[in-house]
Parts: C-alpha cells; structure tokens; sequence
C-alpha cells in the first residue's frame, strides 16, 4: 500500500474517532468539524503532491547491495540495544532494571517518580553529560526502526536468528518507556507494526487472517497504552479526566456501548484533545474576525496580532497541562496557512519522487514510516520531534539522503 493510501486510512480513523467522541461529549459537533476539515485540507495537499510527477536521477548501485546480518552482528547489535536502553534509564529516572520491574510489580508509579528525579537532578538543562545518553537513545531507537523495517520488509530469506534480534530490539526500545512511566514507544511500535502490515499485505489486506492479526495487534497496543496512562495516577476519572469537555453519561451510544464509550475517553487527551485544540485556534484565534483571517494567511501573522506567540495566545483558551499543541498549528503559525500548504506539497513531492529513485531499501522504508508517522502527528500532538532520538534520527536520514543525491549528481526532472 502506497503511502497517500495509508495517510487516507489514517486520517479516516481519525475523522470515524471525533465523530464517535462527538456522541459520548458535550462538544459541539457543528464547529468541532472545523479541525477535522482543517486535517483533510492538509490531506488533500498530500495527495496532490502524491500525484505529481517528478523524477529524482539518483544512480546508486550500493543500494542493491544487501545487509548481511551474521549472527556476530545480531550479538553486537542486540547488546547494544540493551545496554543502551538499560544505561540510559538509569540516567533519566535513577532506576536499574531490576528495581524497575520490582516497581512495576508493586504497583508504584514509574512516571511519577521519573518526573520528581528528572526535576531533582535537573536534566532538562543542557549539558555535556548528558550526552552520551542522548546518543544511547538514539542507538537504540535506530536500531530498532531501521532492523525492523529491514528484517520484515527487505530481507527475503528470514531465519530464527533474525526473529529473535527482533524480539531483542523490541523489548530494548519499549523498556525505555517501561522505565519512565511513558506510552508514547508502545505507541511507536504499534504505528510500524501497522505500516508494515499495510504495506506488504496490500494486495490481500481484506484476508480474514490479517484482519484478525491486525485487530489483535491494535487492541493489544491500546491495552497497554491505556495501562500505561492508568499507571501514572491511582484513578482514572471520566467525570474530571478532562478540562475541556464532559463525559456524556445519557447518551444513547454511551448506553449501548459503556465499555466502547469508556475507551475512546481515556483516548482523548492523546487522540481527541488535538482536534479540540484546532477547533478553538479556527474559532477563536484565525477567524475571530476578518483582520486575523487576513494575517493568518502569512507566517508568524497571529502571532503578531495577538502580540504573543501562538501557544501563549492559545494556552489563554485551552488548558495545555501536560498535552501537546498539535504540529499542525505550530507549522501554520510558522508559515502560515497558504506557507502551510506548500510545504505539505512540497514534502509530498520530494518522498515521492525519492521512492521512485531507487529499488525498494530499507532506507526508503524508513523515510516512509517517518513521514506517515509526521502526517499522524499534524493534527493531533507532537510525536516525530518530542525527542532528541528521534530528531537525531530524521537528521540522519537527511544526511544520507542529501549525500546520496550530491555522490551522484542528482538530476531533477519535472512532467506535466
């Protein structure tokens, strides 16, 4: 399955989401469907730039070449997984892996006391020390996306070995999140599992089996997320889990499916509250009147009404705590909404015209996922670069790419 394919599919799930919350909240359905058309607006650029058709001439034979993963590389790989993930959440939360799941058994809440750690010793000030840790993060997360697109979606001729390396990598990238309280690496790791899927069972998407391996593998994922979030307080509240919309007890959806109703409110916070955010930016910042739906247009031209940045002038009508302003309105207070849409074309059109430079790699793959996992991210937090990993990560792949296309003088041609 191609790429716009998966946006579409996504950003479907996301619209059949807000409709559903809309019947179990007392939000208004009339302008909460603002930030949903806002999202398929974004869309509708990504599609077109899809559609365009430009070819990037990147002669590199070197990508034909495959990585040979020989069990003494499985071996230094694996260890380095593991010891970066288990050094690195000593670092950042004061806690081995021993007492890490002693804490876990017993009940404790381990992001609780990984913020009370990080604010006691100060780690969010920058220094040289933190460094090296930086880096064992950014091992471990590399490693993890790129063997995992490699082993399932590149290497044709899988052996135990490389099963197990996956298993190893895996458990190495979710202990990070085990370790701090956080649910954003099952979070991840269900997002490529579902690339992965989509994309190589395109043809047979529909068969029973892989609807059901699919189904199982998202329930599971939201089974541990919502644990996830359950275990940084002692109780979850739908009467005053959220600020910003009340919980619909009355509701015929709510009455029929009170389980079903339960689960998409705990979702809110990370899927739903993004979309509430966008709804308050149309209504009350960009079309407030006709002068901000002017200024709105240019980058930086909110801002400059209002005479603050956008998350300040928006933290005055929403409360933030410790949710995310979704990447979309940060980029159209950047750029503006007419810089906003170009940009989105133009990205579409260079990761397409990148994938059609080259034999499928795991390269390609990975720049893939990066993107699809942007695209989810527009309306709904700030997922791709909440983290120096992944910020080293899409450095990285940056770099190679733009070594790429300067090793062999990259031709850029341009259809109607």
């Amino acid at each position: 399955m191609n790429l716009q394919k998966m946006v579409f599919l996504i950003y479907f799930a996301f619209s059949l989401y807000t409709f559903l919350l809309l019947q179990i909240t007392d939000i208004n359905t009339i302008l909460f469907m603002s930030s949903t058309l806002l999202m398929w607006l974004i869309y509708i650029m990504f599609f077109f730039g899809q559609k365009t058709n430009i070819t990037i001439n990147i002669n590199d034979d070197n990508d034909n070449q495959s990585i040979r993963l020989t069990p003494m590389l499985i071996f230094f790989l694996s260890m380095v997984s593991l010891v970066s993930s288990a050094l690195s959440v000593q670092y950042y939360t004061g806690n081995n892996p021993i007492e890490v799941f002693n804490k876990l058994q017993t009940g404790m809440s381990v992001y609780n006391e990984y913020q009370q750690y990080f604010k006691k010793e100060n780690l969010s000030s920058v220094s040289i020390s933190k460094l090296p840790y930086i880096l064992m993060l950014f091992c471990t997360k590399i490693i993890f996306l790129y063997f995992t697109i490699y082993v399932l979606l590149i290497k044709k001729n899988k052996t135990k070995p490389d099963y197990f390396f996956l298993i190893v990598i895996s458990i190495s990238h979710i202990y990070i999140g085990l370790g701090r309280g956080t649910s954003f690496e099952i979070f991840e790791l269900l997002i490529l599992y579902i690339y992965i899927i989509l994309y190589k069972f395109e043809k047979n998407i529909l068969n029973l089996k892989r609807i059901i391996i699919m189904h199982i593998i998202i329930m599971l994922g939201i089974s541990l997320f919502l644990k996830r979030i359950e275990d940084r307080v002692f109780k979850f509240d739908l009467i005053s889990s959220s600020k910003e919309v009340n919980f619909y007890f009355d509701g015929p959806f709510a009455t029929l499916f009170p389980d079903i109703s339960s689960v998409l409110f705990k979702l809110y916070g990370y899927f739903g509250f993004g979309f509430y955010y966008m709804y308050i930016f149309v209504d009350e910042i960009w079309f407030n009147n006709f002068i901000t739906i002017i200024y709105g247009l240019f980058p930086k031209g909110l801002s400059f009404y209002y005479g603050n940045s956008l998350k300040e002038t928006m933290s005055q009508y929403v409360d933030i705590g410790v949710k995310w302003h979704p990447d979309l309105i940060v980029i159209l207070d950047n750029f503006g909404f007419v810089g906003t849409l170009l940009l989105i074309y133009l990205c579409s059109v260079t990761i397409k015209a990148l994938i059609k430079s080259q034999k499928n790699t795991a390269l390609i793959q990975l720049t893939c996922f990066l993107i699809l996992f942007q695209m989810i991210s527009l309306p709904i937090g700030n997922f791709v670069v909440n983290s120096s990993s992944n910020k080293l990560t899409i450095l990285l792949v940056i770099c190679i790419w733009a070594i790429k296309m300067f090793k062999n003088k990259t031709i850029i041609k341009i259809y109607n």
